[in-house]
């Protein structure tokens, strides 16, 4: 991280303070004689560009907002402000970009035009920033980051089929808005969160349709593994056996040299998918898509404020600005390893899906009609009667504070404002307007949106409280979504969640107990690697010794010890007391 944070802050800091631009863009040829490099240009510039960038924030840039004037305006700023005609461009080398992609793809990354997909992905990447950023205030190591960065994501993407992709593509902001994604999904939002913490990362993939992604995040000399499918790091050399699940995440250099750490993963119903063999064998991905490479974007990075720290650009050759692209700085990395450079290519999975999003129609997808519904609700129904036909005649309307403002609050942890919305969105779906005979197909469409969208808030609602360590309400919570939802697409996500807070508790065997109303499928592993933690825990528990007070030597009535009563001072060195019982910190 520290070459990564190093070379780019120091590469666009000299760029910026001492090379000469024409208007506000990359470094250019000798200063125009007039005086067309004004400073109000440049503050015109910067001011116009900031003013923009408020405009996709994630809040404010919605579902069902004109995006196509996001671009319109961004590509008017470009014109007045970016590089001027016959600047030297910050990549001029194009040799590590056309060797890892060709066809439309390259085309893409080299569009001189900022198109729809480049303002989807400035939105989203001001989202992960914001997420990032919530960690780099509570950790301070690389790794530490890392880790807390995968806790925090991995709960608010429950996994859904991974063939699901084929034909309904999702992008990682859908992900995150719609708690819901594939594995692969889950592994490139992640890519992309670690990004923001300017730590390098791979995709690990290998042939066979059970064998989900692995994403390795390099640190230091290092590279960490993570499971897309738990969204779990893979235990280190004994992890297993220690009162957490899983915290510590295994070096990929340990897994190569010992299977057993992989095996910690095997479960009764089914081995886990990955072996050293296929670990040795698997292809490394550069996390990306044809945005995050394109030489635009790293104009525009150039340019972008400094007061807000979002990683938009991340070329995969060098720049004015870095030495080393990611190709180089990954194929370096992961050498000693045995991964040759002919292995290390750009991911394919990020770009396919993208373009098949925007070919499909983007937000306006049928795939994605239920999801921007769902996020632009609940909806209202206000009831007035009619005088000519002595019926009641009911009016829809939408929300003032949408459901995706709310998500966002969580997602960035404002939990106080995120548990207020959430609080009257949750009862949406009781709420119908009272009209005799039958019901307006419109207006049971809106029914069946809030149903949809109470299904999402009672489970995220129950995600805040667990948040806030809130154990009790959580369960209140969750007891009510499996009442109202039997069925509901949160379903076993709502199990695993109440397991976890009964664990809390140390209620191991309750907690166990809950579990087992998860049947196959994509929780099953979970599932299994979770019941036999609370087993050894429970065990651990029984087989610990009774907690005795020794009985004090014979002294004088009037020097005898006394009880410690409450507020009494704890003990001092040299004093023992009863250790606690073991604690479980899952993440499920």
């Amino acid at each position: 991280m520290i070459m990564w944070v190093v070379g780019m802050a120091a590469g666009f800091a000299v760029m910026y303070f001492s090379l000469p631009k024409q208007k506000l863009g990359g470094p250019a040829g000798p200063v125009p004689a007039d005086d067309s490099l004004k400073p109000s240009q440049s503050s015109l510039c910067e001011t116009k560009l900031t003013k923009w960038i408020q405009s996709v924030n994630p809040e404010r840039l919605q579902y069902n907002t004109d995006i196509e004037s996001r671009v319109i305006e961004l590509n008017r700023y470009w014109t007045s402000c970016g590089p001027a005609a016959g600047s030297v461009p910050l990549v001029s080398d194009l040799k590590a970009i056309e060797t890892q992609v060709e066809g439309d793809y390259l085309k893409r990354v080299l569009a001189t035009r900022f198109g729809r997909r480049d303002i989807e992905h400035i939105r989203q990447t001001i989202l992960l920033s914001r997420i990032a950023d919530r960690v780099k205030k509570e950790h301070q190591t690389d790794l530490d980051r890392a880790v807390a960065l995968v806790a925090l994501i991995s709960p608010q993407i429950e996994p859904l089929p991974p063939r699901q992709s084929l034909d309904r593509p999702l992008t990682p902001f859908d992900c995150l808005l719609n708690g819901q994604g594939t594995p692969s999904d889950r592994a490139w939002v992640l890519a992309e969160a670690m990004r923001q913490l300017h730590l390098d990362s791979v995709v690990l993939t290998t042939d066979g349709e059970d064998v989900q992604p692995l994403l390795a995040v390099l640190v230091e000399q290092d590279a960490y593994l993570f499971d897309s499918l738990t969204g779990w790091p893979i235990p280190a050399a004994g992890e297993s056996k220690r009162k957490t699940i899983y915290r510590v995440p295994a070096k990929l250099k340990d897994v190569l040299a010992d299977d057993s750490i992989l095996r910690q993963l095997d479960v009764a119903s089914r081995p886990y998918p990955w072996t050293v063999d296929k670990l040795k064998a698997a292809r490394a991905g550069l996390v990306g898509t044809s945005c995050t490479w394109a030489p635009r974007m790293a104009e525009l990075q150039y340019q972008w404020p400094t007061n807000q720290v979002c990683v938009i650009y991340d070329g995969l050759g060098p720049s004015s600005a870095i030495t080393k692209g990611l190709s180089e700085r990954v194929t370096s990395h992961l050498a000693p390893l045995g991964y040759a450079a002919d292995r290390v290519r750009v991911w394919e999975y990020p770009e396919q899906q993208s373009a098949l999003y925007d070919s499909m129609g983007a937000e306006s997808a049928p795939h994605m009609t239920p999801l921007v519904d769902v996020m632009s609700g609940p909806r209202s129904f206000v009831e007035e009667p009619d005088p000519k036909t002595n019926n009641v005649k009911v009016t829809i309307q939408k929300a003032k504070r949408p459901l995706q403002q709310a998500r966002v609050q969580h997602l960035l942890g404002h939990r106080v404002d995120a548990i207020g919305n959430y609080l009257t969105m949750m009862r949406a779906h009781r709420s119908a307007p009272k009209m005799g005979g039958k019901i307006d197909s419109a207006i049971q469409q809106a029914m069946d949106q809030n149903r949809l969208l109470a299904d999402k808030v009672v489970y995220w609602m129950s995600l805040v409280q667990f948040e806030n360590d809130d154990y009790d309400a959580c369960q209140g919570t969750l007891r009510s979504y499996m009442r109202e939802f039997p069925l509901g697409e949160m379903r076993d996500a709502a199990i695993l969640r109440q397991s976890a807070c009964l664990e809390k508790e140390d209620k191991y065997e309750e907690a166990e107990k809950v579990l087992s109303a998860i049947g196959p499928g994509l929780y099953e592993q979970r599932r299994e690697l979770l019941s036999r933690r609370l087993k050894e825990l429970r065990g651990a528990v029984a087989a610990a010794p009774p907690v005795t007070t020794p009985e004090p030597p014979a002294q004088p009535a009037e020097s005898a010890p006394q009880t410690p009563g409450p507020g009494a001072p704890p003990a001092q060195p040299g004093e023992t007391s009863p250790p606690p019982p073991p604690q479980a910190e899952a993440t499920p």
